[in-house]
């Protein structure tokens, strides 16, 4: 195993090569109770080449400290490939971070960038999407953040998926809302079972969370015979973590 060791002050970008059986590796100085991310874009660079082997790169990272010690390790970002990770200093000192390819596969283009510091990163967003024309209040979570809510402005026509400008880095961390002609409504709590659905109207589209482990949102609708009616769940293609299923009951 072959590992080339770069000396760096944050915050900074990595750019690297990986070739087979490599592993690049990044040292810096850290304060204690910093909040470091470490955001990697690799297979957004170049994704799957399904005619060449060995195939694709799959980047982990890993930190560590003064004596070796692994103490954080990462392999994905809830639905992406590429890796982030955020790590709360503990103690002032000196840390390595190693970035390979999760089974030491390498070729020539598998490049990387990784933007790395005390940095603002936004995991997720509430809602996940807004109505044309209006003025949407947007939740932030994520690390070094400002402001947690801020108005957002949806231009008239606007559709499919809109870059909010002023949040997140454009490359590494570009925040996107779905944008629609239809009227939005988020659900109203506690919604978890057929007696206390929320209802709702056909042609709407509702925002909700899954708040907790077992929790189910439940809502109810009136319709006609002979109404072709269509459920599209938009979570994933979102950028949420959420794995989601959904079931239709009679009354």
């Amino acid at each position: 195993m072959d590992k080339l060791k770069t000396e760096c002050k944050l915050p900074a970008i990595f750019n690297g090569q990986v070739m087979p059986g490599e592993v690049d590796s990044f040292t810096f100085d850290a304060k204690k109770g910093q909040k470091l991310v470490f955001a990697v874009m690799a297979r957004r660079i170049i994704p799957y080449l399904g005619d060449a082997v060995p195939g694709w790169f799959q980047p982990v990272i890993s930190i560590y400290d003064k004596d070796g010690k692994e103490l954080k390790f990462e392999d994905d970002f809830n639905c992406s490939p590429d890796p982030v990770m955020f790590f709360k200093v503990r103690a002032s000192g000196k840390y390595e971070l190693r970035i390979r390819d999760s089974i030491y596969r390498g070729r020539k283009d598998f490049v990387y960038r990784i933007m790395a510091g005390e940095l603002p990163f936004v995991t997720g967003v509430y809602p996940l999407g807004a109505q044309d024309g209006t003025t949407a209040k947007i939740n932030l979570q994520g690390y070094n953040l400002k402001n947690k809510q801020v108005d957002v402005e949806i231009p008239e026509n606007a559709y499919d998926m809109f870059r909010v400008k002023g949040i997140g880095t454009p490359a590494f961390n570009p925040v996107c809302l779905a944008v629609d002609s239809f009227s939005e409504r988020n659900e109203k709590e506690s919604n978890d079972s057929n007696k206390d659905a929320d209802s709702v109207k056909v042609g709407t589209v509702i925002n909700g969370k899954i708040n907790t482990a077992g929790d189910i949102d439940v809502f109810k609708f009136k319709a006609s015979k002979g109404e072709k009616l269509v459920f599209d769940v938009g979570a994933r293609k979102y950028g949420s973590p959420m794995d989601a299923c959904i079931s239709l009951t009679d009354s």
